[in-house]
């Protein structure tokens, strides 16, 4: 599971470093980080083979986070 999420970040990371690079800018840089690990977190709840309540709860609070 954690190669997966890895995978999925740096995908996310990486293609936004394309597109970035690309424009020359790096103005939606935070909000691909935002968009990066709300993917990652629920994904994670997804692929886990057990389900704990501190899951649910870290996740949630990084969900608040993330959408500030």
């Amino acid at each position: 599971m954690l190669q997966r999420a890895a995978l999925l970040d740096f995908g996310i990371q990486g293609a936004g470093f394309v597109v970035a690079a690309a424009l020359k800018t790096e103005s939606f840089y935070d909000c691909l980080g935002a968009v990066a690990g709300l993917a990652v977190a629920y994904k994670s709840l997804q692929w886990g083979p057990a389900k704990f309540p501190r899951q649910f709860i870290q996740s949630g609070c990084f969900a608040v986070w993330a959408t500030r």
